[in-house]
């Protein structure tokens, strides 16, 4: 098999180790001399691929066809690009002579251009490449004062990547933009803004880190997105921070619709599994995260309606939680597909009979274990291995409050959660080393179709448990499915091993 090979401009030390991890040989294009040494021996040794360094002062107008010949003398046919070389130039934009604005734009959009020109004809005749063109949400923007060419080139670069991607995605040639926001690098050092930016963010949204970066942009570029935001709470502050904003005419929103925005704005880029999310709870804990998640829908039946309801960032997979082969290949689909897995909603979950324990079929009892207990088990014990490997890694396993409060007729059912709720605990303590939490919540009664199935069968059960409730009323799905909006969001970082009753106080009652 022939070697794969990416071209990187710049040092790109989080993309470089991410393409390195994935076998490719890795080309690393820079002007300065430390650049280029810093990676060679990291890379090789750590990852046993090739490092080839190729100096070269990107700002030149010859630098492209430089670049593609030596390439072409040194028989590297490259299969993967990332344009990423640039340096910020603050100030007015009569600041600073004319010249330094050319060079400015060559190495920020004509260059990027003229990359992309001259590496594409192999990428077609193989039928096969992708390339990624770091941006920033400065270019998705108005005008930054102080930013002038920052943003004009950054725009540019957005606007020519989609249509490239339209003319040649066909060609099996797909191209992503990967538009970050404030991320932790040394040219915010460089620049100066680094205090301006510590002092204008909200405290609840914090700089993106380099290799979150990286790898939300090469899981999107795989998965053929055009453009990948990342920061995504970027979009809703920077223009605030950069330029006087009038009201709008519709009016403002509410705290609690804020607070929701910036939420989902944050879990940008995340993947997240949800079983049992054909209808009911798990479909509205899916509506909640798809907010700002890319999310798989998984149940025995009904999920592709959910899916389709969510619109193109979800997918459906019918799958049963109790079948171990179908748990595993589940699993390995999403990363398969998305690149990683950052959250998984363990919501699958029946019933079973109604009826005294001595009534109860020892059929019954299994199968309500083997969905309620080891559905969930499955699905942490093949989902683990890859949520460690993701910095938001976040579960939630539905149980209920009859996990610790008994309810007549539902033995198993209660054994079941209860069994859960352990369950959890145990795996919290064992991967929270791994940086992955995982958490409980209980439910009360909620207006599902599940319970009024139990309601039609006895009507008394209504009522009598309503009265359990303190609050006088049984719950909605979008009030769970907020709780667990908020458990899988960074606003809970460091809660895990939490058993939470979401139950208008049930089980405290």
């Amino acid at each position: 098999m022939a070697a794969r090979r990416a071209v990187l401009t710049g040092w790109v030390a989080e993309h470089a180790k991410l393409l390195a991890a994935k076998g490719y040989d890795v080309v690393v294009v820079a002007r300065r001399e430390r650049r280029l040494k810093q990676p060679q021996a990291e890379l090789k040794d750590r990852f046993g691929v090739r490092i080839h360094p190729l100096p070269c002062d990107l700002v030149a107008a010859e630098a492209s066809a430089s670049i593609a010949a030596e390439l072409a003398g040194r028989s590297l046919a490259v299969d993967f690009l990332v344009n990423n070389a640039g340096f910020d130039m603050l100030g007015k934009f009569l600041d600073h002579p004319w010249d330094e604005h050319e060079k400015f734009v060559r190495l920020k959009s004509l260059g990027v251009a003229e990359l992309c020109h001259r590496l594409l004809p192999h990428m077609r005749q193989q039928q096969w490449g992708r390339i990624i063109n770091v941006t920033s949400v400065g270019g998705m923007f108005l005008g930054a004062p102080t930013m002038a060419l920052y943003t004009a080139a950054k725009s540019f670069v957005h606007k020519l990547s989609e249509a490239i991607d339209g003319e040649y995605k066909p060609d099996g040639v797909h191209r992503t933009v990967s538009a970050p926001g404030a991320t932790e690098t040394e040219i915010f050092d460089v620049v100066g803004i680094t205090d301006y930016w510590d002092n204008n963010l909200p405290p609840q949204i914090s700089m993106m880190r380099p290799e979150t970066v990286a790898r939300q942009a090469y899981a999107g570029c795989m998965e053929g997105k055009k453009v990948v935001v990342h920061g995504a709470p970027n979009k809703i502050w920077a223009p605030r921070c950069c330029t006087a904003r009038k009201p709008s005419a519709t009016g403002s929103s509410t705290p609690s619709e804020n607070a929701r925005r910036i939420m989902s704005a944050a879990m940008s880029g995340r993947v997240a599994v949800v079983t049992g999310a054909g209808r009911g709870l798990g479909q509205a804990i899916a509506q909640r995260l798809h907010d700002g998640t890319t999310v798989v829908v998984v149940d025995l039946g009904g999920a592709d309606i959910t899916a389709k309801e969510l619109g193109r960032t979800a997918s459906a997979v019918t799958a049963d939680v109790s079948d171990e082969v179908g748990v595993r290949e589940l699993i390995s689909s999403v990363v398969h597909r998305h690149g990683q897995l950052d959250i998984v909603v363990n919501n699958a979950g029946i019933d079973g009979e109604i009826g005294p324990l001595a009534d109860c079929s020892v059929a019954n009892f299994d199968r309500i274990f083997a969905v309620n207990t080891r559905g969930v088990f499955l699905s942490m014990k093949y989902a683990m291995p890859h949520l460690a490997r993701s910095p938001h890694a976040a579960v939630v396993n539905i149980a209920s409050a009859a996990g610790l409060r008994t309810i007549p007729g539902m033995a198993a059912h209660c054994a079941a959660k209860s069994a859960v709720i352990m369950l959890t605990q145990a795996a919290a303590a064992e991967y929270g080393p791994a940086g992955v939490r995982i958490n409980a919540i209980l439910p009360g009664g909620i207006e599902t179709s599940m319970p009024r199935r139990v309601f039609d069968a006895n009507p008394v059960l209504r009522e009598d448990l309503t009265a359990r409730h303190p609050l006088g009323r049984l719950g909605s799905p979008t009030e769970l499915a907020a709780g667990v909006g908020f458990l899988v969001s960074d606003a809970a970082s460091f809660i895990s091993g939490a058993i939470v009753p979401v139950d208008g106080t049930f089980v405290a009652n």
